[in-house]
């Protein structure tokens, strides 16, 4: 059996430096000539591999400045309107079309140290009949890995809807549920 052309590392590169199409087919456009690696080859390495939040941190921490820079939340809906049966896909609200749409909810948390400079570095899948999380529970989850990770921004941008007096005290008073009541920083 041959070994796959796609990779671990490709794939997180690939996640690095994309911000809106993140399929197996736009992978295999931008992939160097000389790899001739097929979206199908992608699709088959993906179906095989897991790849976690985990491998795109473990892969970006060495390169960040964990003391200076902004926690980024960016939602995107990845449109599979036209997918009859496809795991992940669920029924929900995009932006960009202003109205619910058939595709993959994905939580994006990113670094940014300066105006150009975006540094992802966790994410989550959003699939509440899997792991029966919304996505402010995603969010959370988020904002307590990077404390753990020891990120501490200068702040901490998201959109408005995930704004509430209860996500506010969370982030501000230490990532707690009231026990611990120190800042985001320490």
């Amino acid at each position: 059996m041959s070994k796959s052309k796609c990779s671990r590392e490709l794939y997180c590169k690939f996640l690095e430096v994309t911000s809106t199409r993140y399929s197996a087919l736009s992978l295999s456009e931008v992939a160097p000539e000389n790899m001739n690696i097929s979206h199908h080859s992608i699709t088959r390495w993906l179906s095989s591999s897991k790849v976690q939040p985990k491998d795109i941190w473990e892969a970006e921490s060495k390169e960040i400045d964990k003391k200076h820079g902004i926690l980024v939340f960016d939602d995107v809906v990845i449109d599979k309107s036209r997918s009859e049966k496809m795991e992940l896909v669920n029924w929900q609200y995009s932006g960009a079309e202003h109205g619910v749409v058939k595709g993959i909810g994905v939580l994006n948390a990113l670094w940014q140290t300066s105006k150009e400079d975006y540094t992802p570095v966790d994410y989550r899948i959003w699939n509440p009949p899997e792991d029966g999380k919304t996505k402010n529970e995603h969010f959370r989850d988020m904002l307590s890995s990077a404390k753990s990770r020891g990120l501490e921004p200068e702040m901490i941008v998201a959109d408005n809807w995930y704004s509430s007096l209860e996500k506010y005290s969370f982030t501000r008073l230490g990532l707690g549920d009231g026990a611990e009541k120190q800042p985001f920083s320490q």
